[in-house]
């Protein structure tokens, strides 16, 4: 007796039909669904339900015909007429995917397999399974309305906080759509009702064919009081507490213990808490994450105490969001202030997720400039102080531990941090750096870290110090005030606020640079404002496609504009200049050799691991790179945000790379404030609001949280097995379905894409074949790419294919991107691969 089980959760049934409508019914409304055909090895994933029911009708009708009337199950439910011989048809399924009921093997807290990459067959006990059929049919009646008012009301939230809906318009949409199911379901009653003679009928059944359950269904949803006890009765909301800073400034601050506890609450999340056991002392050769840092080594003694089992490290973000036009007469009006956080604990690609960063603190900007940065942090501060001495008691799998929590890093633009951490936020005069003593007039000089005098915690404590005495010493030291960080023990403020890699590199140095050297070579004739528009008619990768960097604008060149685009953009120009227009310029060109050794410090720092032996290789690249700049195009032309190159590489020494800390993702976090407040546009008492909803969608989120990623793909086809390779063959099952694109655990793959492999000889590269999924595992079927050389001049591999093919199971042996092949041969890197 085979059982199908749903995909998402521990139901399961006798017919295929009876899961696929309980998927409909129970899941399809949740914030992130996602469902896997799986049927016969289909690795169709589904992000809609009415689509997913399509394909099933379209490509697996025979199944479901098959498995629509299954004779155990049926012998189960109600007798069967022995004189029908007959299976339904395709019509008659259709039908009774639409309105069967669920009780027919739904096993309320009974422990079974969950199978989520398709559906499963395998044997089980029929347990529990007569015992639920001989269940009252009003008590089953009463649990079904009971679900159906519980999807009405998760469809509400759901709707709301996805699409930034108003309430009000909900409840307004959720009145008329009530009286559509009224008038429906009234008529088919009444219909019903005149073909049936009265007598036939008992009051229980011409009670229920008037429908006198609806209004309770819909019941309540258009009160607010209502729908915020249903959110906290059955969602893991953390409300946003209020808080005043003098006698009318509000502003939101989330508990950061409450919210905390619903997190670790999650066994995703809590699987990642556990401290580490030992803390190598040595010199470490390969930076890949904080854990390599010396702030993290250093501070693992005073931090965690011994014996501690579990450890929160938190990494926070701060910045100043225009929810408004920011060339509208309201600019600046509505500005405010946003502070969010990640955990640590959890790799990267996950704390990349914008549902996976949590909001923290809202206020108005004109407080912040009013009251100052201090009585503002000061209720975090006090949670994390407390956090930090006493731990917080956490239920991980069914037992309280405690754990610490820590504070690795501060991370926001350069104004942001410097505001935070008490410096100078001037950056045209004086001390321009908070990572050393430098002055503006110094950077063309001081081109080495050995050059500048490092800020350190005991210098800091000197010039604050100093402050106190004579508050003229602000602009001699750059330092405006104490950091209101100070009052975490173990926060040093000259280390653990890290350089911004997205303004520093890409909305700062990068504009600077490309300004220099397209000017420099347009008035050398070299390049004409017409080689220039090649940027914009390159036709760029599937991969490259989404950043694809508008027309350079004249006006960037010309009087100093802004370069159009968005951050990711100028990354890729960046990127594929060299490829664009290096066969215009000829080798050895001064200004040119500027831009690749540029280019070659960005694949550096952005890499995700890096080596000692690089770290030290980056300092010499930095100093030759500022000396010949300046003696180019002038001292004048180094700004700030090239002179913090010099320090790179001691911040990845003293927390890993970099990468991990620039404001890409958190920058996109803003988006969806900036969405919400348009939507809304309800501007009274904005951060309540804005707070509040964001809390209401963290919740949808979290109801249904996964951290890890199961299958997804499209484009799904079935393989003859005699077409497949030989290497294939000797892997793969009997059953092999071919895929056009696939994600797996937050990485996507593309066939024809080019993954990359990082070597200690140096980056191997192989070009996706084929995608193959058989059992619900995908299969990379891959062909080597020969590396010819490296083109230094256009910065690119050449390569050409090898003839051998190789079959892998999809895995983190490759780096997290991918690349595509561009011209006779070209790979165009991300970062830096060896």
């Amino acid at each position: 007796m085979n059982a199908k089980y749903c995909p998402r959760c521990p139901f399961f049934s006798y017919q295929l039909v009876r899961v696929i409508t309980h998927i409909g019914l129970e899941h399809s409304g949740e914030p992130n669904f996602s469902v896997i055909c799986g049927i016969e090895g289909c690795a169709n994933t589904y992000t809609n339900f009415s689509s997913y029911r399509s394909h099933l009708y379209r490509h697996h009708s025979a199944v479901l015909e098959e498995n629509g009337s299954n004779c155990h199950q049926r012998s189960l439910e109600r007798p069967r007429d022995r004189r029908s011989t007959e299976l339904p048809s395709s019509e008659q399924l259709r039908h009774e995917m639409d309105s069967a009921d669920m009780h027919s093997a739904e096993m309320n807290g009974a422990e079974l397999p969950i199978f989520r990459g398709g559906y499963s067959h395998r044997k089980t006990p029929v347990r529990n399974l007569q015992s639920q059929q001989t269940a009252a049919p009003r008590d089953h009646f009463q649990r079904f309305l009971e679900k159906v008012k519980s999807t009405i009301w998760d469809f509400f939230f759901s709707i709301t906080t996805k699409h930034s809906l108003p309430h009000a318009a909900a409840v307004k949409i959720f009145a008329q759509l009530k009286e559509v199911f009224e008038l429906v379901l009234k008529a088919y009653g009444n219909e019903f009702m005149n073909a049936m003679e009265t007598s036939v009928m008992g009051p229980e059944l011409q009670n229920l064919l008037g429908c006198s359950f609806l209004p309770d269904l819909f019941n309540g949803i258009e009160s607010k009081w209502k729908r915020d006890n249903y959110v906290k009765e059955n969602f893991p909301f953390v409300p946003a507490e209020e808080h005043y800073v003098g006698e009318d400034a509000n502003y939101h601050y989330v508990p950061l213990p409450k919210l905390l506890t619903v997190l670790c609450q999650l066994p995703d999340i809590a699987a990642h808490l556990k401290s580490p056991v030992n803390i190598e002392r040595h010199e470490t050769s390969v930076y890949r994450d904080h854990t390599d840092g010396l702030v993290f080594k250093e501070h693992m003694q005073s931090i965690i105490p011994e014996g501690s089992t579990h450890t929160i490290i938190l990494l926070f973000y701060t910045d100043e969001i225009e929810v408004v036009n920011p060339l509208g007469a309201k600019r600046g009006k509505h500005k405010i202030l946003a502070v969010y956080c990640s955990l640590v604990n959890i790799h990267a690609r996950y704390r990349s997720q914008i549902d996976n960063i949590y909001l923290v603190m809202l206020v108005r900007y004109a407080y912040v400039k009013t009251h100052g940065l201090g009585p503002i942090l000061q209720p975090l501060l006090d949670d994390l102080k407390a956090m930090h001495k006493e731990g917080l008691v956490l239920s991980v799998q069914g037992r309280e531990v405690n754990a610490r929590v820590i504070v690795l890093a501060f991370c926001g633009d350069n104004l942001s941090l410097n505001r935070l951490g008490g410096f100078s936020c001037c950056f045209s005069n004086g001390r321009v750096c908070r990572f050393c003593m430098i002055s503006s007039k110094q950077l063309a000089q001081k081109t080495h870290e050995d050059m500048c005098q490092a800020r350190t915690l005991g210098r800091h404590e000197l010039h604050l110090a100093a402050v106190a005495v004579n508050t003229a010493n602000r602009r001699l030291y750059g330092v405006n005030e104490a950091s209101p960080l100070l009052q975490l023990p173990y926060f040093d403020v000259t280390r653990q606020l890290p350089p911004d890699l997205m303004h520093d590199i890409l909305e700062g140095g990068a504009e600077s640079v490309l300004r220099q050297v397209l000017r420099s070579l347009l008035s050398s004739r070299l390049l004409s404002k017409q080689d220039l528009d090649l940027v914009w008619a390159f036709k760029y990768g599937k991969n490259d496609t989404k950043n694809k960097p508008p027309a350079i604008n004249m006006s960037f060149l010309n009087s100093n504009a802004v370069l159009a685009g968005t951050a990711s953009s100028k990354w890729c120009l960046m990127r594929f200049l060299p490829l664009i227009l290096g066969t215009r310029i000829p080798e050895g060109n001064e200004d040119w050799e500027l831009l690749l050794k540029f280019r070659e410090i960005i694949d550096i720092i952005f890499a995700a691991e890096i080596s000692s032996a690089r770290l030290a290789y980056l300092d010499v690249l930095v100093q030759s790179f500022l000396v010949d700049f300046s003696a180019r195009y002038g001292p004048g032309a180094l700004i700030p945000k090239l002179h913090y190159m010099v320090h790179y590489a001691r911040f990845v020494r003293e927390l890993g790379p970099l990468k991990n800390f620039w404001s890409m993702r958190f920058e996109a976090k803003h988006q969806s404030f900036k969405k919400m407040a348009a939507t809304i546009k309800n501007y009274r008492n904005l951060t309540h609001t804005l707070a509040e909803r964001h809390q209401m969608k963290q919740s949808c989120h979290l109801k249904n949280f996964e951290l890890y990623q199961e299958l997804e793909a499209s484009g799904s086809r079935p393989v003859k097995w005699s077409t497949l390779p030989t290497c294939a063959k000797e892997v793969l099952s009997k059953t092999v379905h071919e895929v056009q694109n696939a994600m797996v655990d937050r990485r996507t793959y593309h066939a024809g894409s080019v993954l990359v492999r990082r070597t200690e000889e140096g980056p191997q590269f192989y070009e996706i074949e084929r995608l193959l999924v058989a059992r619900g595992v995908l299969y990379t079927l891959t062909r080597t790419l020969v590396v010819e050389c490296f083109d230094r001049h256009r910065f690119c591999y050449c390569v050409r294919r090898a003839d051998e093919q190789e079959l892998q199971e999809a895995s983190e042996r490759y780096e997290p991107y991918l690349l595509d092949l561009y011209g006779t041969g070209e790979l165009v890197p991300k970062w830096e691969t060896w």
